[in-house]
């Protein structure tokens, strides 16, 4: 039961951190459209700057961080295993359904749309 529970823990934590780097990356995604009004000439190496400077007060590299470095004090600890798999489960979870639904985005049509029987 110990070990489901640091599964469980895991997860959320996987969950977080996903969660995190997706609005952090959505930074940067969001600078590049605010430039695309004024279309200035290099508007990618903008961006990337503007976005970086905007991450210095914004929570997801810090907390990206935080995670990296709680994980390299706990990984010989005998609770590492089940909490690093619940970690990688949630993390991998939301990334597959991220993935699916960028995929359905870019080919036109909803992502949680059934196939048809015909």
């Amino acid at each position: 039961m110990e070990r489901l529970s640091l599964m469980v823990v895991g997860w959320f934590t996987g969950t977080l951190g996903f969660l995190s780097i997706f609005r952090w990356v959505t930074v940067f995604v969001f600078a590049y459209l605010d430039l695309e009004v004024i279309k200035p000439p290099n508007r990618l190496s903008r961006a990337i700057r503007l976005g970086l400077c905007e991450s210095l007060f914004y929570s997801g590299p810090w907390l990206v961080l935080t995670l990296i470095f709680v994980g390299y004090e706990i990984r010989r600890e005998s609770f590492a295993s089940p909490l690093f798999t619940g970690f990688f489960l949630g993390f991998g979870f939301l990334a597959f359904v991220v993935i699916r639904a960028f995929v359905a985005w870019r080919h036109g049509r909803a992502a949680t749309s059934m196939p048809r029987a015909e």
